[in-house]
């Protein structure tokens, strides 16, 4: 693969990478999301990275020796409030300021609980679902601040700062709060509409293109990186039970409007939850995962598709077969 350029066409680039390297050839094929969130045992720990830095993650229960600490979860089905996960990701979004380069492009997602009745008429139990995801989601994202907080080795520099600026004669708030309320809250929004988005929202995001490191001839890994979608794979539950990959093929994308899918699509996705830090900022951010189930693909802004494009059993497995 050439160098990226970044004055290419992006899709340029994604062809290069549906031939040198994509999830349906690593995966053979097959469809698969992890365990949802609710079925996953798994606890907060203080894990090192390849920095050397200390974190809070999550760390599934039981797990062997030398595993990875970041445990990959499956949302239930949730409701759309809009998302970049077309060809373009955000750089599709007109209302984005600024220089876009596909180097800085994310894939992102904005979901809630408000899940579309006709979706409720065949899978009632998924409001419910999606309710207590929502709430469970806060309680572990702030259990990780908590036990970050509480850590000497986590987020020091910004630990400090909040310590300086707590001594401050007109601060009325201790270092804790100060460092709680100038965390990074991408992960969550509040929307105050009188629609199907009112109400709390997840934001799940990741880089649309990623550096990786290739082998060299003798199969070692060298310095040189090359550029390639990191674009989840997104499938679909068809009426006949089977499982589609419509990446390429989503109804959003067909127009000028190009988000990937229009509100109101019934989805799940893969997401891990990680902690991280720069010089400037910090905080806890909810990372989309390499694939995306569609439930049921609303056709246009506002409207509406028939109830049999939902399947009665919404049940999948990690091999070929969709069904358990």
């Amino acid at each position: 693969m050439e160098k990226f350029n970044p004055k290419r066409k992006l899709d340029e680039v994604l062809q290069e990478d549906i031939e040198s390297f994509s999830f349906k050839k690593k995966m053979k094929g097959s469809f698969w999301l992890p365990n949802q969130l609710s079925l996953s045992p798994f606890e907060v720990t203080i894990v090192t990275n390849w920095e050397g830095k200390k974190f809070p993650s999550l760390k599934e229960i039981g797990s062997k020796p030398g595993k990875k600490d970041s445990v990959l979860f499956q949302t239930p089905t949730l409701n759309t409030v809009w998302a970049w996960v077309g060809k373009d990701g955000d750089l599709a979004n007109k209302g984005i300021k600024g220089k876009k380069e596909p180097e800085s492009a994310k894939c992102s997602l904005s979901l809630n609980a408000n899940i579309d009745p006709d979706v409720l008429k065949r899978m009632p139990g998924e409001k419910k679902k999606a309710e207590e995801f929502m709430k469970r989601i806060s309680e572990i994202i702030e259990e990780m601040y908590e036990m970050g907080y509480a850590n000497k080795e986590c987020w020091v520099g910004h630990k400090k700062a909040a310590v300086r600026l707590a001594k401050d004669k007109n601060e009325t708030r201790d270092a804790k709060a100060i460092f709680m309320s100038n965390a990074e809250c991408s992960w969550q929004k509040d929307v105050d509409r009188d629609d199907d988005t009112k109400g709390k929202m997840i934001v799940v995001k990741t880089d649309l293109t990623r550096n990786f490191r290739v082998k060299d001839a003798d199969g070692e890994f060298t310095e040189r990186k090359e550029l390639r979608s990191n674009r989840p794979q997104i499938w679909k539950k068809m009426s006949t039970g089977s499982v589609a990959d419509i990446s390429d093929n989503l109804v959003a994308d067909s127009g000028k409007y190009r988000p990937g899918f229009y509100p109101g699509t019934a989805l799940r996705c893969g997401f891990e939850i990680k902690a991280w830090e720069n010089q400037s900022k910090y905080g806890i951010r909810i990372e989309l995962g390499p694939h995306i189930l569609c439930i049921r693909e609303m056709k246009k802004m506002g409207g509406k598709s028939t109830e049999e494009t939902i399947s009665d059993v919404c049940v999948f497995s990690d091999s070929d077969s969709d069904e358990e």
